[in-house]
């Protein structure tokens, strides 16, 4: 009786503790056939499966439009993204930190970026009229980038939601729905913006609120480049207020009540549809098309 009970705590510990990514899940990792119009270039992605790990490759070229980015000196360069996150991913002992650079991928390959600025201000309210009409914009390094919720993939309405991305702990990326269908505030979610679902598998999930996709890692990481950036103390763990960066404070409020809506309003004007075990090739959703101005991270 006693090893009966023990194997099954050890059961509902697997169940609790590992998300692994399914095959399914994998196959939405996929870039759609589409030149991107400042480099000319077509996305690549793909994930490699081994007995303990996955190993994430791209070239960081979205698949859908990107803005002209007038003003800015950063463009979009192809990059040489591999890295390498846990197969089954386990909880960690503490959250840690999200270093600059990318924390996760999206679906289509693109680099996923923390919420902060480069003076550790709040990048959705702050950047938000210089992100294009997908919500990315170049770095320095000239990678095209998401800090919040990126619209132009084609499934990011689905409701309940369907994958959008892994972070580099291993654990998915969902889009902002829960599995009931019901659409997701930043109170219902845990300090990292994730949520365990009925059967016990961790996943983050985008809103419409700072830290709008991951605000630390819940899940231990082992990829040594992003290990390195983790060293120490991350430049940023929480939100400088006032932040100073961009200056005009009224300018901030009225970017600050767009992205807030943002998700939400898309979603509410988009049909919802069933989950499928592929990603969706095309969106029908029409966005209007912004031109960014300015340096930024």
């Amino acid at each position: 009786m006693a090893s009966f009970v023990v194997f099954c705590l050890i059961s509902v510990i697997s169940i609790n503790y590992a998300s692994a990514l399914t095959a399914d899940e994998i196959s939405f990792f996929k870039s759609r056939t589409h030149e991107e119009g400042n480099s000319g270039l077509q996305g690549t992605v793909s994930v490699e499966t081994f007995s303990e790990t996955l190993v994430l490759k791209s070239n960081g070229i979205p698949d859908h439009d990107t803005g002209l980015f007038d003003g800015n000196p950063n463009s979009i360069d192809a990059q040489t993204y591999e890295f390498t996150v846990k197969k089954d991913p386990t909880h960690a002992t503490s959250s840690s930190c999200t270093p600059m650079g990318p924390i996760g991928m999206a679906v289509n390959g693109v680099a996923i970026f923390n919420p902060y600025t480069s003076e550790c201000c709040d990048a959705g309210m702050e950047e938000f009229d210089l992100l294009d009409q997908c919500h990315g914009h170049p770095s320095p390094r000239n990678a095209y980038h998401y800090h919040i919720a990126p619209i132009c993939l084609g499934n990011i309405c689905a409701n309940p939601s369907q994958i959008l991305g892994v972070a580099f702990d291993g654990f998915p990326i969902y889009g902002p729905f829960d599995e009931d269908g019901n659409f997701l505030t930043r109170a219902e979610l845990d300090e990292c913006g994730g949520m365990e679902t009925r059967n016990g598998e961790y996943r983050y999930h985008v809103t419409d609120e700072f830290p709008y996709i991951i605000g630390c890692f819940k899940g231990d990481v082992i990829d040594e480049n992003v290990l390195r950036r983790m060293q120490g103390v991350c430049t940023c763990t929480e939100v400088k207020e006032p932040c100073t960066q961009f200056g005009d404070r009224k300018k901030r409020q009225i970017q600050k009540r767009a992205v807030d809506s943002a998700l939400e309003i898309l979603c509410s004007q988009t049909v919802t549809v069933a989950p499928t075990t592929t990603a969706p090739e095309t969106t029908t959703t029409r966005r209007r098309t912004r031109r960014p101005r300015g340096r930024r991270s």
